[in-house]
């Protein structure tokens, strides 16, 4: 039943990875991609073991400012990915994925 679990979360886990580097990619408004940047990185950062309560306490209470690491879109594009791909709980990944969709979807 463990295998089980693990194949069904590695599958989950690369279906929302696939999308989430999918809607990265496609953003092209400069103003939109930094504050996805600055929200997720700040969000992942500096967690032990990729905890999804405190990546959701993290994403649910962060306000949009305009501070962050200046980059330009492509590289942070590339960091979101890479950290994204980091994260090993499908859980996790789900939750990043709705939220850069409904993101988006508001103010894309």
């Amino acid at each position: 039943v463990k295998e089980i679990n693990q194949k069904s979360n590695d599958r989950w886990r690369k279906m929302y990875l696939s999308e989430i580097k999918r809607m990265l990619l496609k953003v092209n408004d400069v103003k939109t991609m930094h504050f996805i940047y600055v929200i997720i990185k700040d969000a992942l950062e500096d967690l032990d073991g990729w905890e999804t309560e405190r990546v959701l306490c993290n994403l649910n209470h962060h306000s949009i400012g305009t501070g962050g690491i200046h980059l330009d879109e492509k590289k942070k594009k590339e960091e979101l990915i890479e950290m994204i791909k980091n994260i090993e709980n499908a859980d996790t990944i789900k939750y990043l994925h709705t939220f850069i969709k409904t993101f988006l979807k508001e103010w894309g």
